[in-house]
C-alpha cells in the first residue's frame, strides 16, 4: 500500500463543516486565540469565545491534517483564517485555535493568523445578535503537503486492564494506528474498553523493517501510537528505532508521552525499599557467567537499590549468583504486579530461595536488591566540654549547620554526613 492509498486521514482530510451559534456576550478580544465551543455558557472573562452549541463531526476533524484555511461566516459577513491542524488534537479536544505555532494539547488548530481579536468588528457585531448563526469552514489548502505526524508513546497496564489512563483510552481512540509489541494483548485491552483500533505488529523481531515505513507515514501526516505489551514503551521493550528516527526527521513530527504504569516505580512502591536513588538495568543476560559479571559490576557500583527483570525459568540461578555476591542485602520478587496472582517474596536471597522451592513463582518478575547497609557512623573524637560548647552555640546562632559540619568532619575525620547528624542531634538536646 502506498502512502497515497493510505486513506483519507492521512491525506489531509474532507473539510469540516462547523455549526454554531452566536451569543451577545461574545467580545471576541483575546489576542492568542479563539475558540468554538458545545456550551452556550459564557462569562465575562470568556474573550476568546467565538461560537457556542457547536455541531460537527468529529471524526471529521479527527481526519483533517496540514495547513488549512477557515472561513468564518456570520449572516452577509465572513472572515478568513490560515492555521495548521495541530497534530496532538485527539478526541473530545475542544475547539481552539491557537495563534502559538508549537503543537500543543487541547488545540485544534495552531499557527493561526489572527486571534480573536484580530477578526473583523463587523463579523463580532453579527455575532452578538438575537438568533446569530455562525458558520465555520475548516479545509486544507490544495498543494500543502498533510506532514507534522504525532508519535504518542502510551503506557499500557501491566496486569489490571482497569490501570489503563483515562489521556491514554482517548490517544488509542484517536491515532490511525497503534504499533503494539503483541496485537493479542493489546487487542483484548482496546475491546475491554470499547476500542475499535487499526493495529499493526511491532516488536523486536520486525522494528528494523517497519521502522521506515512507519516514519514515512509520520512524515506524510499519520498519528500513530506505541504501546509495548505491558507497561511503558522501551523500558526494555521495542520503539527505539521508531522515536530516535521520528525525533531526528527533517519533518517536524510530534512525540509525546502518555505515562502510566511502570513495572519498575510500581515494585519499588511496595517492597520497603529506600528509592531515593536506585539503577535499573533491564534484563540480565541469559548467560550465567555473563549474568554474574553484569551483577558483580552493578552492585559494586551502585549505592542504592537495584532493579531488574527476570524469568521464572531463570530466576533460581539469579538467586544462587545474588547468595554469593550480596548474602546481606534484602531483595524482593514482585511476580504478576497488579494481577490477581500478584505476589512479592522478601528476604535475605537464600531465605527467598527456600520459600521459591516451597511454592514456585509465575508470571512476570521484577527483582528490586536493596542498598547495602550503610557503616555505622564514626563517633566524634572525644571532645571537651568547651568544644562540645561552642558547638552548641554555633548551632543555636545563625552559623548554617552545615559549614560548621564541614569544620568538625575536617577537624575530626568523620564523614560530613554523621558530622551534620551530630550536630543535628546536639541541638536537640540543647534546646
Amino acid at each position: 500500500m502506498t502512502i497515497e492509498e493510505q486513506g483519507v486521514r492521512e491525506s489531509g482530510g474532507a473539510p469540516l463543516m462547523v455549526e454554531c451559534s452566536g451569543h451577545p456576550a461574545i467580545k471576541a478580544s483575546h489576542a492568542k486565540s479563539w475558540e468554538l465551543v458545545s456550551e452556550d455558557d459564557i462569562t465575562s472573562s470568556a474573550t476568546c469565545i467565538i461560537g457556542t452549541r457547536a455541531e460537527y463531526d468529529e471524526d471529521v476533524a479527527l481526519a483533517l491534517r496540514g495547513r488549512v484555511r477557515i472561513t468564518l461566516t456570520c449572516g452577509d459577513v465572513s472572515d478568513v483564517v490560515e492555521a495548521r491542524i495541530n497534530p496532538l488534537f485527539r478526541r473530545g479536544d475542544p475547539l481552539i485555535v491557537r495563534r502559538n505555532p508549537v503543537p500543543q494539547v487541547r488545540s485544534f488548530c495552531i499557527g493561526a493568523t489572527k486571534g480573536a481579536n484580530g477578526l473583523t468588528r463587523e463579523l463580532v457585531a453579527e455575532l452578538t445578535r438575537a438568533g446569530a448563526r455562525l458558520k465555520v469552514v475548516f479545509e486544507r489548502i490544495a498543494g500543502e503537503l498533510a506532514g507534522e505526524g504525532a508519535l504518542y508513546v502510551v503506557a499500557t497496564p501491566i496486569g489490571n486492564p482497569d490501570d489503563i489512563s483515562m489521556r491514554a483510552l482517548d490517544v488509542l481512540s484517536s491515532v490511525d494506528l497503534i504499533l503494539a509489541e503483541d496485537t493479542r494483548t493489546t487487542r483484548a485491552l482496546l475491546t475491554r474498553h470499547g476500542i475499535r483500533g487499526k493495529l499493526m505488529s511491532y516488536h523486536d523481531h520486525n522494528e528494523h523493517t517497519r521502522a521506515r515505513e512507519i516514519l514515512e507515514r509520520l512524515r506524510h501526516g499519520a498519528r500513530i501510537a506505541l504501546v509495548s505489551e505491558a507497561g511503558t514503551p522501551m523500558v526494555s521493550d521495542p520503539g527505539y528505532r521508531i522515536v530516535s528516527a521520528a525525533s531526528a526527521s527533517d519533518v517536524p513530527i510530534a512525540i509525546t508521552p502518555i505515562p502510566g504504569a511502570n513495572a519498575v516505580t510500581t515494585a519499588l512502591s511496595v517492597t520497603g525499599v529506600p528509592a531515593e536513588g536506585f539503577r535499573f538495568v533491564g534484563f540480565l543476560p541469559r548467560k550465567r557467567s555473563d549474568s554474574r559479571r553484569r551483577l558483580e559490576d552493578v552492585l559494586a557500583a551502585s549505592t542504592g537499590a537495584v532493579v531488574f527483570f527476570d524469568t521464572v525459568q531463570r530466576i533460581d540461578t539469579t538467586l544462587a549468583i545474588l547468595a554469593e555476591l550480596a548474602p546481606d542485602r534484602e531483595i524482593a520478587i514482585c511476580a504478576d504486579l497488579t494481577k490477581p496472582s500478584e505476589r512479592i517474596v522478601r528476604g535475605p536471597p537464600a531465605a527467598v530461595a527456600d520459600e521459591l522451592a516451597a511454592v514456585p513463582l509465575r508470571g512476570e518478575l521484577t527483582v528490586v536488591v536493596a542498598s547495602p547497609p550503610q557503616p555505622a557512623a564514626k563517633e566524634p573524637q572525644s571532645l571537651s566540654e568547651e568544644v562540645v560548647r561552642l558547638l552548641s552555640e554555633l548551632s543555636q546562632q545563625d552559623v548554617p549547620t552545615k559549614v560548621v559540619a564541614s569544620a568538625l568532619a575536617r577537624a575530626t575525620g568523620m564523614a560530613r554526613r554523621d558530622a551534620f547528624n551530630y550536630l543535628l542531634t546536639l541541638k536537640i538536646s540543647r534546646q
